[in-house]
């Protein structure tokens, strides 16, 4: 009976092992991309057998299956043409382990290896749309990370390419990417179904001239969008002009209607250390335009200017931080600055601004430089409050709109009404504001200094990573001058 036991006991054990040896096992591999020596009939597996295009690129016709985890690796220096793009993003990593905060494990990732690279330095690899094509497609997948590619000429004024498209994303995170498209979005991010997304992050790169620099449409009536995160982005500039549209804006995360309308809404958003400034000749309606369906929103320590030498509108530039039909809504230490305009009809025309039914916020800690109206109210909004802020406005301007709708000319009247009671109405002394590019660090001399509310709870660094005080007075605006070590150094590329 024991000998039958022990028979039937190999018997399994050779089975199971027949089994797994006959079973095909896949495994997420590293594969490499360089166009102008590879070869799609290689494996694409080492650098020495890289394929031309990478899966998913047009024309590519290399032997290939997708595993969750796959990484394609883009050669440094190296230019895709137009007739390869866009490169369209068909498969979704998986949802067991894939860190974003590491890129680890079962992320798909489409980026580069710093040690491979054509000439004599790394530099990006390139996807050029020579005006014809956008660089880069995703529809509706997940678990996916873009990372360190340049995409350029992807478009003209007059049609509707992106630099870049995303549609309907869920743990998807972008960075380090350079876009100078020419056309009307560089970034192009949508989401109109009704369900629930989340994990949403776009981080440390640059984006120039397109008439809407980053767009997130999330227009649809049921279902939320959950922690999507926009920091330490490089906005250098717009030269290009759509006629017939409106809204030019620089960050603009839309919803549809207000959050209480129908439960969708944006929740837990975060939109901080984002640095906007270069020539903005047509303006913008505003640098950062939180537009309906926001239920939650920390903004903070974002540089919000412009270096302008000539302009081409008449009238003011659009307003620094604008949320419409937003609640619980906190914006702080950003530094919102006319800086060195000195036409007096080409600044902002407010600093920050709630309008149209948007309540519960608090703004604090923000300085805002030569505006003509300081700070705007949702009429009838309840739960608003402003308080610690430098407001230093253009000759004429006016400090505040409050909730009644109205209108205070003067300092005194802002505050006898209950508004920046512990603000500050004196000029901020930026480092250098009479030479573009214009540099708003705080002088040691500042009014702004160790003046503001002590937010160490929410977020402990200033825009460049410059450690904030854990039990004194912080700094105004987005820069901390009273500490001097700096411990979290921003990881931004601000080249081409």
């Amino acid at each position: 009976m024991r000998q039958r036991k022990y028979c039937t006991y190999i018997i399994f054990i050779i089975s199971v092992f027949i089994f797994f040896m006959s079973s095909p096992v896949s495994y997420a591999a590293i594969y490499y991309i360089d166009y102008s020596t590879g070869n799609d009939s290689n494996n694409g597996l080492t650098k020495t057998a890289p394929w031309m295009r990478c899966p998913g690129m047009v024309g590519f016709s290399g032997n290939y299956t997708h595993q969750a985890g796959d990484i394609f690796i883009f050669k440094g220096g190296v230019t895709w043409p137009s007739s390869t793009l866009p490169l369209t993003i068909s498969y979704s990593g998986s949802a067991v382990s894939c860190d974003l905060a590491s890129s680890i494990s079962t992320c798909d990732q489409y980026t580069v290896d710093y040690n491979w690279y054509s000439g004599s330095a790394w530099s990006r690899p390139v996807f050029d749309g020579a005006r014809v094509q956008e660089g880069i497609y995703a529809y509706e997948k997940s678990y996916y990370i873009v990372d360190n590619i340049k995409i350029v000429n992807n478009g003209t004024p007059s049609d509707s390419k992106s630099g870049l498209v995303v549609t309907r994303p869920h743990f998807v995170e972008i960075k380090n990417l350079y876009i100078e498209s020419g056309t009307k979005l560089c970034m192009n991010i949508a989401d109109g179904a009704s369900d629930n997304k989340s994990t949403i992050r776009i981080h440390d790169s640059t984006l120039k001239n397109c008439f809407k620099q980053l767009f997130f449409n999330g227009e649809r009536t049921t279902g939320t969008i959950d922690d999507l995160q926009i920091y330490n982005m490089n906005f250098a500039g717009n030269n290009v002009l759509v006629g017939g549209e409106s809204h030019s804006n620089i960050i603009h995360i839309k919803g549809f209607g207000p959050p209480t309308r129908s439960g969708y809404s944006f929740t837990n958003l975060k939109i901080y250390n984002n640095k906007v400034s270069g020539n903005y000749p047509y303006g913008a309606t505003a640098w950062i335009f939180v537009e309906e369906a926001v239920d939650g929103a920390l903004i903070y320590n974002n540089v919000l200017g412009f270096d302008n030498t000539t302009d081409a509108m008449s009238g003011y530039m659009g307003t620094g931080i604008m949320v419409e039909q937003g609640i619980n809504i906190k914006v702080y230490n950003n530094t919102i600055s006319s800086a060195g305009n000195s036409n007096s009809g080409k600044g902002f025309s407010s600093g920050i601004a709630f309008t149209q039914g948007a309540n519960n916020y608090d703004i604090k800690n923000n300085i805002i430089y030569k505006t003509y109206i300081g700070i705007v109210m949702a009429t009838g909004c309840t739960s608003c409050t402003s308080d610690h802020n430098l407001i230093y406005l253009r000759p004429g301007g006016i400090y505040g709109q409050d909730s009644t709708g109205k209108q205070y000319s003067t300092w005194s009247g802002w505050q006898g009404a209950g508004h920046d009671y512990n603000g500050i109405n004196s000029d901020p002394k930026f480092t250098n504001i009479t030479a573009s590019p214009f540099n708003l660090k705080l002088r040691l001399d500042s009014p702004a200094i160790k003046t503001g509310y002590n937010f160490r709870i929410l977020y402990q660094y200033d825009a460049l990573g410059e450690a904030r005080p854990d039990a004194m007075t912080w700094d105004l605006g987005a820069y901390q001058r009273s500490n001097t070590s700096l411990t979290a150094p921003r990881n931004i590329r601000l080249g081409n």
